[in-house]
């Protein structure tokens, strides 16, 4: 099992953080084929987490434009969630990093800011993802946020040099590699359904 360490970690880019560590995790075929890339955003691009590293305070959330988790089965069979950004630790339980992070009980007094979860099967999401930063350039050759030293990234079966979009919009994507759009509720259904 890896512990936090163990990953490569740059601020701002949680896609290609995850998608490293999913690719770590690929030879354990038992956790990849059961584990899921998260993308969580809305169509505003404003999603409210807590208990985020970049946050000044545990009672203020950070507005990200999107963010990206991993879902995995602990030994267990219970699901944890690694987020890279977090204060709550490595391989959180499901529940507790739900309750923590997006507050469900206490609806968002700006429904703007409803939390979407684009929920992508990792072994898809390895095969298909491909991120050239062109997204996070402000303008060239000038980057929103310093870009990560390690290559871009490109999956063996992406048809583009670029999809990262596809993933952070949280309308429906024709292609199934794409995974599913679901609400807040859902997901949760879904994470505590794995347990």
């Amino acid at each position: 099992m890896y512990s936090e360490e163990d990953h490569s970690y740059h601020s701002h880019y949680s896609e290609e953080n995850i998608y490293k560590l999913a690719y770590k995790y690929s030879n354990q075929t038992f956790e990849v084929k059961e584990s899921f890339v998260v993308f969580i955003s809305n169509e505003n691009k404003h999603v409210p987490m807590w208990k985020q590293r970049l946050s000044s305070n545990d009672k203020e959330p950070v507005l990200w434009d999107y963010h990206v988790i991993y879902v995995i089965p602990n030994e267990d069979g219970e699901a944890h969630v690694i987020d890279l950004d977090s204060t709550l630790g490595y391989r959180v339980p499901f529940a507790k990093y739900m309750k923590e992070t997006f507050h469900p009980d206490a609806p968002l007094a700006n429904r703007e800011h409803d939390q979407l979860f684009r929920v992508v099967p990792a072994d898809l999401f390895l095969d298909y993802f491909a991120s050239d930063r062109s997204h996070m350039v402000s303008s060239y050759p000038n980057y929103k946020q310093k870009p990560p030293a390690w290559p871009t990234i490109k999956g063996h079966k992406a048809e583009t040099e670029m999809n990262v979009e596809k993933y952070i919009s949280m309308e429906e994507q024709e292609a199934e590699y794409y995974g599913k759009v679901m609400t807040l509720r859902d997901f949760m259904e879904m994470g505590m359904g794995q347990q």
